[in-house]
């Protein structure tokens, strides 16, 4: 059974036409592996999510290096992130991207710009 499980998995892979489809194919698996129930479930449920599980499930992808299927869930649950930020406005209605975070003592600014610093590194390595 597992040596035809193997053997299956080999051949789909071997199929994939691009680095991007075979990318994804190892992003599925490695997040199918390694994922308990609860945030497997909450990844491809497509009904809202609490921040609790938003952040769980990004979390998760982020330390599998999972940046792509991280991508999506995003794109898929940013009302999570929208209502998080209309919760920081400042005085004037505008978000205040200069509040320092919860953890640490870097600004909301700070921290993005690393994460597209790091993510544009990612890229060219990748190339």
């Amino acid at each position: 059974m597992e040596k035809d499980l193997k053997m299956y998995m080999t051949e789909e892979f071997i199929k994939l036409n691009t680095a991007e489809e075979q990318r994804e194919f190892i992003e599925n698996l490695r997040f199918l592996m390694m994922e308990d129930d609860k945030d497997f479930l909450n990844y491809y449920s497509n009904m809202g999510i609490r921040k609790s599980e938003f952040y769980s499930v990004s979390d998760r992808l982020y330390q599998l290096n999972n940046l792509h299927m991280l991508s999506g869930f995003i794109y898929q649950n940013r009302q999570v992130l929208l209502n998080e930020v209309s919760e920081i406005k400042g005085q004037h209605g505008i978000p205040d991207f200069t509040t320092v975070c919860n953890i640490g003592k870097e600004t909301m600014l700070s921290r993005m710009f690393q994460v597209m610093k790091n993510f544009k590194i990612n890229e060219s390595d990748s190339k």
